[in-house]
């Protein structure tokens, strides 16, 4: 009976982690972007998130004069050794949400990207 109670665990765990990869899969493949004119976006320092179920990110960023100036990531979960810098620095050095992914952390650079979108377009309203 232990045996089968143990092996029912496992087997409902593996259902769950197949779902969650699964539906993670179908949020990043739906995930798009919209371009953000910076220099529309107020002065100021704005927070974005962005969850990918098995990958998120928390962004602040701080714009002034029509150009981001700083850009943190407050809170980053993924799965592999990637703390997003890359994708930062491509930002700020390019002054635009058009950049590449880094290869290997395509769902970290995508949640980041994305997060940042979100904060940028707060400052818009």
């Amino acid at each position: 009976m232990l045996k089968v109670s143990i092996l029912c665990l496992f087997f409902v765990i593996g259902c769950s982690q197949y779902y969650t990869l699964k539906t993670s899969q179908e949020v990043f493949e739906k995930t798009s972007f919209e371009k953000v004119d910076i220099n529309l976006v107020k002065n100021g320092t704005y927070v974005g998130y962005y969850d990918m179920l098995l990958v998120n990110a928390m962004v602040r960023v701080t714009v002034n004069d029509g150009k981001i100036v700083k850009l943190a990531i407050l809170e980053h979960r993924f799965n592999r050794e990637y703390d997003g810098s890359a994708v930062v620095q491509q930002i700020l050095q390019k002054q635009s949400l058009e950049v590449d992914g880094v290869s290997g952390a395509t769902y970290s650079s995508k949640s980041i990207i994305k997060a940042t979108e979100r904060a940028l377009k707060t400052g818009l309203e």
